[in-house]
């Protein structure tokens, strides 16, 4: 089995210290509203409240009531149906915002993943600057193009990746300046083709 590179290792493990806080804290949240939220609907409460004065008002008006009180039991009776009528509408509401509430929350931890994986990238890129030379200079001191006098200095592949440059010269005279460049170099002591 290959091991990742030390970068990759650096992305993942940055990305899951952003990443696995934020989605225990968005599974959290999005149970704890779905289950409190039933509770304070308190629809069945409602329910019974208007039963009972339902029938409280229908044993009231049974009774020899004056204008004042039909009109006090008119508006009460009013007043329980209203009531009535906001609590099924909050019920109703309050079981949809739960699912409203919970993409809500999935949308929102896809962004924060998408940004801790910039920065984490960022980061690791950062990070793993000071490994990649010290492995470019392990290699250069050993003479060894492979690295692998780097990866037993350093015991890990750190992932670096010799590459060479492109000189892209379009008249005769760039060309002939880029010899020059290339003799002076290689005059210095790197080893260059062309």
């Amino acid at each position: 089995m290959n091991q990742l590179r030390f970068r990759t290792r650096l992305v993942l493990i940055l990305s899951l210290f952003a990443i696995v806080p934020a989605l225990l804290l968005t599974l959290l949240w999005s149970g704890t509203v779905s289950t409190a939220l039933p509770f304070v609907t308190g629809r069945s409460a409602w329910d019974s409240v208007a039963a009972s004065g339902e029938k409280a008002i229908a044993a009231a008006r049974q009774a020899p009531l004056t204008a004042s009180q039909r009109r006090t039991i008119d508006a009460h009776e009013r007043e329980l149906r209203t009531s009535v009528e906001q609590a099924r509408r909050y019920s109703f509401l309050a079981g949809r915002t739960v699912r409203v509430i919970a993409i809500a929350g999935l949308l929102a931890l896809l962004v924060l993943t998408g940004i801790a994986s910039r920065v984490a990238g960022h980061l690791s890129r950062q990070l793993s600057r000071p490994l990649d030379e010290l492995e470019s200079e392990a290699r250069a001191a050993s003479g060894d193009a492979a690295g692998d006098a780097a990866a037993d200095l350093l015991g890990i592949d750190s992932g670096f990746v010799e590459t060479g440059y492109f000189m892209p010269c379009f008249t005769e005279e760039e060309v002939a300046a880029a010899h020059e460049r290339i003799a002076m170099q290689q005059e210095l002591g790197l080893e260059l083709d062309y």
